[in-house]
């Protein structure tokens, strides 16, 4: 009788490196969610991840801005986490990221349409390039955001 296929979980956890690795992100989620009991609760919902660095934890916000809130208490969350194998934590920004799509109005979720200006710079550009697929490029841009006179009857 043939011996049946390993699953994934087997073939991952039977190897010492990616089990590792697997323990280290672990401990890192751990840290993660103990810091964010131990900020302010504005803070807390912006921590958005956490890796190690040797000794240093590497706290992730989401904003420069409440970045430099956070810096203003990090040896304190140190201390306050109390790891052994914690020397310090730094603070780092890495905004979120959504999947690209084109600019919306906030108010419609329609797309945004480039000014009237605007297309004509970009048809007058396109007439003075010297790089043809630059200057279909710049046309092209321009009858994308030109207004449809008929969306007003």
């Amino acid at each position: 009788m043939p011996d049946r296929p390993k699953t994934i979980h087997d073939l991952l956890w039977n190897n010492p490196m990616v089990r590792a690795r697997l323990a280290r992100r672990q401990r890192e989620l751990e840290l993660l969610e103990a810091a964010r009991q131990r900020v302010p609760g504005g803070l807390q919902r912006h921590c958005i991840d956490a890796h190690l660095e040797d000794t240093t934890l590497v706290l992730v916000l989401d904003s420069p801005a409440w970045a430099t809130r956070a810096r203003f208490i990090a040896r304190d969350l140190g201390a306050a986490l109390a790891a052994p194998d914690l020397t310090a934590v730094h603070i780092q920004t890495r905004p979120p990221q959504s999947p690209r799509q084109h600019p919306t109005s906030a108010q419609t979720g329609t797309p945004r349409r480039l000014s009237a200006a605007t297309v004509e710079h970009l048809r007058t550009a396109a007439e003075h390039l010297d790089d043809p697929e630059l200057a279909a490029t710049f046309r092209r841009l321009a009858e994308r955001h030109v207004e449809d006179d008929t969306s007003n009857d």
